[in-house]
């Protein structure tokens, strides 16, 4: 269920991390904002499209709440990832499940027929979990482009690193001219960085002005 990585993370990690224990006690804008620099240029991404946090988890907490506050529905494939169909029932909102295929993917052409005036986010795990397949990337370039127009469509990306598959592809790209498009990312696997929490989200300026706080020192000089 949680995926661990049991590995560890690797020595070069832990020794950046000893030696960083040395600034615990200031707080951490320069490094978040160094940390931005190097997803900037590993992705190709611009900075200010990028935001940093404790894990994953928050930003699919507050897309969460940014459908409750429209006031409308939740999207989500059945079974996937827990967090934001979790989150959003615990919130009061309508969560609307379309059953995988029955090979067990995520079925795009069901999630359209689903698709109500009322959804304001649609989530998709991709690769999904607990089910590990994966959409193919075209048809999901294509249903991001079409449904954003619609809703807020997030793709969450913790198993990223992990395909090599040439029919899957991140979907971050989109995030430069769509504000409708959130990618979630984390460390907490491929890195191993489960306990130390360091995840991060790409998306539109503006969008990450409503997922984001003002101002955010959840993260540690550690992570």
């Amino acid at each position: 269920g949680s995926n661990e990585n049991v590995y560890g993370p690797s020595l070069k990690a832990q020794a950046a991390m000893e030696k960083a224990k040395e600034r615990a006690h200031l707080y951490n804008f320069r490094a978040i904002g160094q940390l931005k620099d190097v997803i900037s240029e590993i992705e190709g991404i611009p900075s200010d499209h990028i935001a940093m946090a404790s894990g994953s988890s928050p930003f699919l907490e507050k897309v969460s709440y940014l459908a409750r506050i429209e006031g409308g529905s939740v999207l989500c494939p059945h079974p996937t990832y827990g967090s934001v169909p979790g989150m959003s029932e615990r919130l009061g909102t309508e969560v609307i499940r379309v059953p995988v295929g029955e090979d067990m993917a995520i079925n795009l052409d069901a999630m359209r027929a689903a698709m109500t005036d009322d959804v304001k986010l649609i989530y998709l795990c991709n690769p999904n979990n607990p089910i590990p397949t994966i959409i193919e990337k075209n048809a999901l370039r294509e249903f991001c482009l079409e449904m954003s127009k619609r809703a807020i469509v997030v793709i969450d990306e913790a198993y990223y690193e992990y395909v090599d598959n040439p029919d899957y592809s991140t979907m971050a790209g989109l995030v430069v001219d769509n504000p409708n498009i959130v990618i979630c990312r984390t460390a907490s696997k491929i890195h191993a960085f489960a306990g130390i929490r360091v995840g991060f989200a790409f998306a539109h300026p503006d969008t990450l002005k409503l997922i984001t706080p003002p101002f955010d020192l959840s993260m540690n000089y550690m992570a």
